[in-house]
């Protein structure tokens, strides 16, 4: 015997007649959906502001119509616009967007994300995936985006003339400017400037961090020191660092910001074919005093380079530029300057050579300070005319002693006595030459002879007493009268 099974569901047998119904089973099918993001590469030479294109594939993977289909991004504004909304069982739907590439995403040298593809099936159930690289995955897109960390520095120079007399001197200063830039694509920090011409390290810049294309300045003082007036120029250079978001360090050699400096200009500051890391070079004029004395009456020959390395001023011919008001220059061969003194002249006075440039020290002027000075001790050998002819012909009208005249400008006390042959004082004269009075033949202060009496022709004795009695010299002149 045998019999075929009943469900016993009463909706299996609307007439109620049978009891042999087969057994119904409903399968409830869900929909299956997967969402793959990819990307476009970025180029090197990327930017803020440039794009990258994202492309959405949702793949239908399940059994049933999935519809309503729609992709949110939070990279992305808005829904994602797909070729269709609707996909079947095997089927698939593309979309594309564009997303603007920020400074924080070059910074951390890529973007990462995800977005979400949901829907609905046949009977409303809701469908949706995370995209993932693949199929069965459901990891972030990763985008790389390239990092090109760059940084230069600029130094400039300003001499500054703080007693305004159009030379360098020690004390004076220099005013350095230091543009820093970031050239680069990603934000620069811990930004320091170090310059072994200063005596602060690891210069603090301000602001310490810096965007790309953004500048920061500083400013700071250097005090110039005798060996820097020795060469004639300052010439140096700095180095900022920086560090990269991932932790790169960035640096740059200082350039002077002259194109003047760069190889193949001329007065090149260096030599290394690279144009964008010249020093920078601050030269001076300078000024060169030099004090000299001689005595009264006395030339004398200034050598401007004795005691100096300067190669401008061994080397090269001087000429003046301010002459002394009471001496005269005469013959300069090379560094030496032959000077003599105005006749009688006791003092001080200045002459300035012109400027003279070489590359190796700078330009230079050079001030001579002459002091004309009387003598410590006067010659005792100087010589005393021996004839006086009192006849007006304009020789020897008169008896001219110019050491005498030399002594007196120096304020030493003598006294000149004439005596004739026979001992008697014929003519007497304190500080003689320190006047306009001369002897001329004619006796003064005499027993023997009237005052202002031309004196017979013969031989005299002189006697040259200085103060305190002391005879410093003694000797013969011959008048010979009319």
């Amino acid at each position: 015997m045998s019999d075929k099974s009943d469900s016993t569901n009463a909706i299996d047998d609307p007439s109620g007649e049978g009891n042999d119904d087969p057994t119904t089973t409903i399968i409830q099918v869900k929909g299956k959906i997967a969402l793959i993001k990819t990307s476009s590469k970025i180029p090197a030479t990327a930017k803020v502001g440039d794009t990258v294109t994202y492309t959405f594939v949702v793949k239908n993977v399940g059994q049933v119509t999935v519809k309503d289909v729609v992709i949110t991004d939070t990279k992305i504004e808005g829904v994602i616009t797909l070729d269709k909304t609707t996909i079947a069982p095997g089927e698939e739907a593309t979309g594309i967007a564009a997303y603007t590439l920020t400074q924080a995403d070059f910074d951390a040298g890529k973007v990462t994300n995800s977005a979400t593809a949901k829907g609905k099936d046949a009977q409303g159930n809701p469908v949706e995936d995370t995209s993932g690289t693949t199929e069965d995955s459901d990891t972030p897109t990763e985008t790389e985006v390239p990092q090109s960390p760059g940084i230069e520095l600029i130094k400039t120079s300003q001499f500054n003339d703080e007693n305004g007399n159009g030379f360098a001197e020690v004390g004076e200063t220099i005013t350095y400017t230091f543009v820093v830039e970031n050239t680069g694509n990603v934000t620069l920090a811990n930004l320091t400037i170090n310059d072994s011409k200063l005596a602060e390290k690891e210069l603090a810049v301000k602001p310490s961090k810096l965007a790309p294309g953004e500048k920061a300045t500083v400013t700071v003082t250097y005090t110039v020191t005798a060996e820097d007036l020795k060469k004639g120029k300052v010439v140096n250079s700095a180095i900022v660092e920086g560090t990269a978001p991932n932790s790169t360090k960035v640096s740059d050699v200082s350039d002077s910001g002259n194109e003047g400096d760069d190889e193949g200009e001329p007065g090149n500051a260096d030599e290394d074919n690279d144009s964008t890391n010249d020093p920078t070079v601050t030269p001076f004029k300078k000024l060169k005093v030099i004090e000299v004395t001689t005595t009264i009456n006395t030339p004398i020959e200034i050598d401007i380079a004795k005691d100096d390395d300067n190669p401008c001023l061994v080397t090269e011919t001087v000429e003046i530029d301010v002459y002394p008001t009471e001496g005269k220059i005469g013959d300069i061969e090379g560094s030496k300057i032959a000077y003599t003194p105005a006749q009688d002249y006791l003092g001080e006075e200045t002459f300035i050579t012109y400027e003279i440039c070489c590359e190796e020290t700078g330009c230079i002027k050079v001030k001579v300070i002459v002091k004309v000075i009387c003598p410590n001790k006067f010659d005792e050998d100087f010589e005393i005319p021996q004839l006086v002819t009192p006849n007006n012909d304009g020789k020897n009208d008169v008896w001219e002693i110019p050491e005498l005249k030399t002594r007196s400008l120096c304020s030493q006390n003598y006294t000149i006595k004439l005596f004739n042959r026979w001992g008697a004082k014929v003519w007497e004269k304190k500080n003689y030459m320190s006047d306009r009075v001369r002897f001329n033949g004619y006796s003064t202060n005499s027993l023997d002879f009237r005052n202002d009496e031309l004196l017979p022709s013969g031989t005299y004795f002189y006697i040259i007493e200085l103060s305190g009695g002391k005879i410093e010299k003694t000797g013969y002149i011959y008048i010979l009268a009319k």
